[in-house]
C-alpha cells in the first residue's frame, strides 16, 4: 500500500524542498541552475515585492476583498498561536473583527524565486488584536509562498513566529 502523506508532512515536504531549491550548491560541486521550463520565465523581484507590498496593505488595512483575490483557495495561514487557518476561516475572523490589525510592515526581506513559486522570508512589525486582546508581541519571523496560478501570483502559505528577546 502506497504512504499517503498528512497535510503537515505534504507542507513540511514543500518548505524544506523550497528551502533546499534556495540554498547555494556546495563550492566543492558546482551545479548549474537548470533553464526555465519553456513557456516558464523567473520572475523578477521587483514583481513580487510589489504583489508582496499589495499583500501587506491589505492586511494593514484590514482589507477583505483586497485578500480574498491575493490568497490561493487552498491557503495556509499558520499564525503565532499556533492555530492552522484556511483562507476562509481567516478572512471570517477578519470579517467579524475576532482579527484586527492596527498596523503591519515588513522590515527585512529575503527572496527566493522560480518560474512559478516565490518564497519570501524576513521581519515585520504589526500590531493587532485577536478577540479583543492585544497581540503578546509586534516583531515576527515571517515566511510566505507564493504561488503562480494561471497568470496571478497569490500567497498560498504563511507563517510566522514570535522574535523572542534575548536572553540576557
Amino acid at each position: 500500500m502506497p504512504h499517503r502523506w498528512s497535510p503537515r508532512q505534504s507542507l513540511l515536504l514543500c518548505l524544506l524542498a523550497a528551502g533546499c531549491a534556495a540554498a547555494p550548491p556546495p563550492a566543492s560541486a558546482p551545479c548549474p541552475e537548470p533553464p526555465p521550463a519553456l513557456g516558464h520565465s523567473l520572475p523578477t523581484e521587483a514583481e513580487l515585492s510589489a504583489e508582496h507590498e499589495r499583500l501587506v496593505k491589505a492586511y494593514r488595512t484590514n482589507d477583505v476583498p483586497a485578500l480574498e483575490r491575493s490568497l490561493a483557495p487552498d491557503h495556509v495561514h499558520n499564525n503565532v498561536f499556533g492555530m492552522i487557518q484556511g483562507k476562509e476561516e481567516l478572512l471570517a475572523d477578519m470579517r467579524a473583527g475576532t482579527l484586527v490589525f492596527r498596523a503591519y510592515e515588513i522590515t527585512s526581506s529575503s527572496w527566493s524565486l522560480k518560474p512559478d513559486i516565490a518564497v519570501v522570508t524576513g521581519t515585520l512589525r504589526a500590531e493587532a488584536e485577536r478577540a479583543g486582546k492585544p497581540v503578546p508581541s509586534q516583531d515576527f519571523r515571517f515566511t510566505r509562498i507564493f504561488v503562480k496560478r494561471e497568470g496571478v501570483w497569490l500567497e498560498w502559505l504563511f507563517h510566522n513566529t514570535i522574535i523572542a528577546a534575548p536572553r540576557k
